[in-house]
């Protein structure tokens, strides 16, 4: 069925179902970066019903009203880097692709906020490529803290990215926002920042990718460069007296081999163990396997005469064994990105800075298997374009993702170094490719069939601003993390025979690391922490399990979904965020409140009526005390007032049929409702509770004698059976007396089926949630009656709290008594 188009949008449109050039088009701008990797995961559904590019504030104003007309939910797309997809979304909602709206760059010259003489404030587009952005800062002499990838936007940059070569010496780019200028869920653009919606201020920047509505742009305080050049210095150096003055930096490879990077790796450890390293020193090491295109980031071995001198190197450096399977490819290489700015009390580049470089200069040459060393000076608005990362991604591959942070001080003594290289070299290493004599070559399907791309960085220590910028202005987590390392894991594409095996391989890699890196007795984090731009492993951020992961503790988690409720209460904006939930539309119950949260909202509001219990409870007092009088009515009265309780729960669940959906769960948004629910379930409890000693009068059927002397009679019906109850009728003055609600506990454990008094029955047949919602049957009793109930309510809280987005998970395992 072909989607409905957006009226009054003067933007492109591209909707996944139509004729084959259609198809083509919604194809092509389909990709983005997670797409390839989730292609063949079935609850990890990238394909949006409809792809809108606004080209102004209008369309994206009649993209919302659209969104609120049919019941989907909005993705919001800037760069479409979010490693697991949180920008783009499935069923019958909506991918707004802004990255051709908002492209302005404009220094604000008369700003209205104090503003330090080393710095600027840039009024900056979401739409625009980190590489624009810094090409537009350079050539105005200035800079700001980023991320690597040239390809991402500013969008997501700002919410959950902006992790960069500069983290430690001046901290994340959300840091630097003062406002933020954004279309919220009615269509009305709002102006936040610390004053002004100061709680959506604080959740944007580094809350949750995406989901608060649509920012158009951000002002950003950026840094002069002429400010940060500190004082000319001259110091002794093997080579003599050498004056400095300004930044410095150090961008080398070397051909991958196990002492070079244990090497660099033991940089790091040291570097983040001691915890003091001044705040200007900034340092990264990667790794990439064979095959990476080398010349994007080392331009200049395009040159046909550079490259020779590489093969030379190659050639000379492993043996014949080695270069015969590489046959002519790039080995591994291992990458080092090395930065130092005059900042704060450290103005000199002085003896210790110098003993840090030269820490790295000793790795200079063939031993070490040093290709390429460059270490130059630069002012900082040119430095950070050494750092930029010219490729949309590593390798042409689906992968499987893993950014661990840490707070340990101890990798030295913990052994992470040795376990880190020995991980990396089952990948990495091409002597993994050969027997244990190092002579032949033997199969290895990791080696043979996997890459992978690595990078670990230093981010904490006492003058790190990463950690100082972390004072809870701002809502990114983990800013007490020393490293973080980031490892994925590239298997063969879906054409390929060997597809399932390569993919198989690195999950089970992955999953190998975890146990390693992760844990009290791990040589890396005794804890598991989780940044949301390299978010991996399950998406149901709704559990605690995933959720302790991303945020520090419950309070700022729940504080969170406070400021997402608040900001956009109809769950417009429907992003991935770790929550999706990729099961088809159907008129199942338990498939409605999964697929629209808006619906789920339906059923809520509806057991809401259970809280105003004490109304209820004051009525059936007054029943209590005059059931010696009126059995029946006691019996009739009270079914009634339940019964119309659970009519109006059926209805609810039953009518909206037309908003099924395949809208994404986002958990977070699921936090308003979390206390009504839980007090929901524990009202209905307390309820039981009360009133235990009232339900003796309702048939209990334990043997199946009575069931089957009702079998033949309606449901619904209430049957007039005297016969079986017959010989219980001699007890009925028994219950007429003062004390017949505590004789009746008493009955209930001993008496037998024949000597129940006489009641309205209904036959009793255990029958599941979803059966007895769908079929409109009344339940046999009002314990069972209320058993039903909590359990339908509780069934409902698991949904939204866990999203049971397992592929096994279906209605009958879900809503079952």
């Amino acid at each position: 069925m072909a989607t409905a188009q957006v009226n009054n949008f003067i933007g492109m449109q591209y909707a996944r179902e139509g004729n084959e050039y259609e198809k083509e088009d919604y194809n092509f701008f389909n990709q983005q970066y997670a797409t390839s990797s989730y292609i063949d995961v079935a609850d990890h559904n990238l394909d949006p019903a409809l792809i809108l590019k606004p080209k102004d504030d209008n369309d994206v104003k009649s993209a919302i009203s659209y969104a609120v007309e049919h019941k989907v939910g909005i993705a919001i797309k800037s760069g479409g880097h979010q490693y697991s997809g949180a920008c783009s979304c499935s069923g019958n909602n909506v991918q707004l692709d802004v990255s051709n709206a908002y492209k302005d760059l404009k220094i604000i010259s008369n700003p209205t906020i104090p503003v330090p003489d080393d710095r600027v404030l840039v009024f900056a587009g979401v739409g625009n490529q980190l590489q624009d952005f810094l090409a537009y800062l350079a050539s105005h002499g200035l800079f700001a803290p980023t991320g690597q990838c040239a390809y991402v936007c500013l969008g997501g940059h700002g919410q959950t990215g902006g992790y960069g070569q500069l983290g430690r010496s001046f901290g994340l780019l959300g840091d630097y926002i003062t406002e933020i200028r954004m279309i919220d869920h009615s269509g009305k653009v709002q102006i936040i920042n610390k004053d002004q919606n100061a709680e959506l201020f604080y959740a944007i920047r580094g809350g949750s990718p995406g989901n608060f509505g649509v920012i158009t742009h951000y002002t950003i305080m950026v840094f002069k460069a002429k400010s940060y050049m500190g004082i000319e210095n001259t110091i002794k150096t093997p080579k003599g007296p050498v004056k400095f003055q300004g930044p410095r930096g150090v961008k080398a490879f070397w051909l991958y081999n196990e002492n070079t990077l244990k090497s660099l790796l033991g940089f790091v450890a040291a570097m983040s163990d001691a915890g003091n390293a001044p705040r200007g020193r900034d340092l990264c090491v990667n790794v990439l396997s064979t095959d990476f295109d080398i010349t994007k980031l080392f331009p200049s071995f395009k040159n046909d005469e550079v490259w020779k001198g590489l093969q030379d190197t190659v050639f000379r450096f492993f043996p014949d064994n080695i270069r015969a399977l590489l046959a002519g490819k790039l080995p591994p290489v291992i990458v080092l990105y090395a930065q130092w700015c005059p900042v704060g009390d450290q103005q000199k580049y002085d003896e210790s800075t110098d003993a840090w470089f030269r820490q790295f200069r000793n790795l200079d040459n063939f031993k070490h298997g040093c290709v390429h060393f460059d270490e130059f000076p630069a002012d900082m608005a040119n430095m950070t374009g050494h750092w930029v990362f010219p490729q949309r991604r590593e390798f042409p591959r689906p992968y499987v993702k893993r950014t661990y942070a840490t707070n340990s001080k101890t990798l030295g003594k913990d052994g992470w170094v040795n376990t880190l290289v020995g991980r990396l070299g089952k990948i990495c290493d091409p002597y993994e490719k050969l027997d244990d004599a190092n002579e032949r070559p033997v199969p290895n399907p990791l080696y043979d069939n996997c890459k992978l791309s690595a990078q670990i960085q230093c981010f904490g220590g006492e003058n790190s601003m990463f950690y100082k910028n972390g004072d809870g202005s701002s809502a990114y987590s983990w800013r007490d993390s020393t490293v973080l390392q980031t490892v994925d894991c590239w298997y063969l594409n879906i054409n390929d025979t060997n597809h399932k095996m390569s993919q198989n391989l690195a999950n089970q890699w992955q999953k190998e690391n975890d146990g390693v890196m992760i844990g009290a007795k791990s040589c890396f984090s005794k804890t598991d922490r989780r940044v949301l731009w390299g978010s991996w492993g399950s998406w149901v951020m709704a559990s605690p399990d995933v959720w302790k992961t991303y945020y520090e503790d419950e309070a700022k988690y729940q504080r969170l979904g406070k400021a997402r409720a608040a900001a956009d209460p109809n769950e417009i904006m429907a992003e991935l965020a770790l929550g999706i939930v990729g099961i088809a539309g159907t008129v199942d119950v338990c498939i409605k409140l999964i697929n629209d949260f808006r619906f789920g909202k339906v059923l809520v509001q509806a057991y809401k009526d259970y809280g105003q219990v004490d109304a209820v409870v004051g009525e059936l007092s007054e029943l209590e005390s005059g059931m010696a009088r009126d059995q029946r009515e006691l019996q009739s009265q009270t079914l009634c007032i339940l019964q119309s309780k659970l009519e109006a729960a059926t209805l609810a669940i039953s009518k909206p049929e037309k908003y099924a959906s395949s809208k994404r769960i986002k958990a977070i948004q699921f936090l308003g409702l979390r206390e009504t629910l839980e007090s929901t379930v524990a009202e209905l409890e307390s309820w039981q509770k009360r009133f235990e000693a009232t339900w003796f009068q309702m048939v209990k059927s334990g043997p199946p004698d009575l069931d089957m002397a009702l079998k033949k009679a309606s449901q619904t019906e209430v049957q007039d059976r005297a016969e079986p109850v017959r010989e219980g009728l001699k007890l009925r003055q028994a219950f007429n007396t003062s004390g017949s609600a505590k004789l009746a506990e008493k009955v209930l454990q001993e008496l037998e089926w024949k000597t129940i008094p006489y009641c309205k029955a209904e036959l009793a047949i255990r029958k599941s949630c979803r059966q007895l919602l769908l079929s409109g049957s009344v339940p046999d009793s009002l314990t069972t009656r209320l058993q039903i109930a909590r359990q339908l309510v509780t069934a409902v809280y698991y949904v939204h709290l866990y999203e049971f987005v397992h592929k096994n998970t279906t209605p009958e395992t879900v809503l079952i008594l």
